[in-house]
């Protein structure tokens, strides 16, 4: 007689499906999941937090399909992993979301050294990016302040702030956004600001947009706004 024997996978744990942010605020976030629509079920979700700037972590567990994050940084990048752990004790591979809570808006006038508490200035700021080369404020280089000395500034950095250095093999677009709070009344403004260019002759550019608050910063390319300056390189 024949004998047929028919083999199939057990059942594993299978990692939370369509993650993503539902409600973003300068202090707050929402984030939302559905369960695996396969393998064996959720008991819980383990949830971590990672501040992108400061690196600080936290782990939180979870019975439900949404988390709430509470008391953000404004101007600030946040990665949320989540892992479920299934009816047989095993846990999934991570799904997670990185997103920027929204700057909040700054009053006119407005002057910024970056030689204040560091922190602070980071609220002022959103920063976003799709590759190694991101912006930081720190100590790597800074303007001369006539006797040869250089603070704080905001600089590219392709090593978290230590030095000021891009890495030239690699494609990045980098954006450091300031919420201006304009009055309703008409009037006429001044942009000033100092900067320095060290990069390749044909490429490794600084542009300064003017768009609405609304505005989304394009992974590739320039965002919908006015140039303010031009293309600044050396």
């Amino acid at each position: 007689a024949n004998v047929v024997v028919h083999l199939t996978d057990a059942a594993t744990c299978i990692q939370a499906a369509g993650l993503h942010v539902s409600d973003l605020h300068a202090n707050s976030a929402e984030v939302v999941w559905a369960p695996a629509a396969s393998g064996l079920p959720a008991t819980l979700y383990n949830v971590t937090v990672i501040n992108q700037f400061t690196h600080d972590t936290t782990y939180d567990v979870v019975y439900d399909t949404a988390y709430s994050l509470l008391s953000l940084d404004p101007g600030t990048s946040y990665t949320v992993a989540v892992t479920a752990l299934c009816t047989d004790n095993t846990e999934s591979a991570a799904v997670s979301v990185t997103f920027s809570t929204p700057a909040m808006p700054v009053s006119l006038p407005y002057s910024q050294d970056f030689e204040g508490d560091s922190a602070s200035i980071l609220t002022d700021f959103e920063f976003t990016h799709n590759g190694t080369n991101q912006w930081r404020i720190g100590s790597a280089t800074g303007a001369d302040d006539g006797s040869g000395a250089t603070g704080h500034a905001l600089y590219v950095s392709n090593d978290d702030g230590v030095c000021n250095a891009y890495t030239i093999n690699a494609l990045s677009n980098t954006y450091a956004v300031l919420n201006v709070d304009f009055p309703n009344t008409p009037a006429e403004y001044h942009l000033a600001f100092d900067w320095k260019g060290q990069g390749e002759s044909s490429y490794d550019y600084l542009y300064v947009y003017l768009c609405d608050a609304s505005t989304s910063m394009p992974s590739t390319g320039a965002p919908s706004g006015t140039d303010l300056c031009g293309r600044l390189n050396q």
